[in-house]
């Protein structure tokens, strides 16, 4: 069984702002490989990763970035996960 690809667009945002992964990782609080880890779907994120990313790109943007439009399978992971 192959395992299902984690979507983020993380990436987008933080390229069209002209970040580094170093940057956006420490504002968020995780080492930059955590992040690129992220950002690359390797993982998923906890959810106080997520909040933290979506935070810090959101206040980088200057718009509301909800942790549904950087990950759009979450929700769904959460649910399969946790029998939510």
């Amino acid at each position: 069984m192959t395992k299902p690809k984690i979507i983020c667009r993380a990436g987008s945002y933080r390229h069209a702002l002209g970040l580094t992964t170093r940057e956006v990782a420490s504002l968020c609080g995780i080492s930059h490989v955590a992040y690129s880890n992220l950002e690359h779907g390797r993982n998923w994120p906890r959810n106080d990763t997520a909040v933290n990313v979506a935070d810090a790109l959101s206040w980088l943007w200057g718009a509301e970035i909800s942790m549904a439009a950087l990950w759009p399978g979450l929700l769904r992971h959460e649910r399969q996960t946790f029998g939510m």
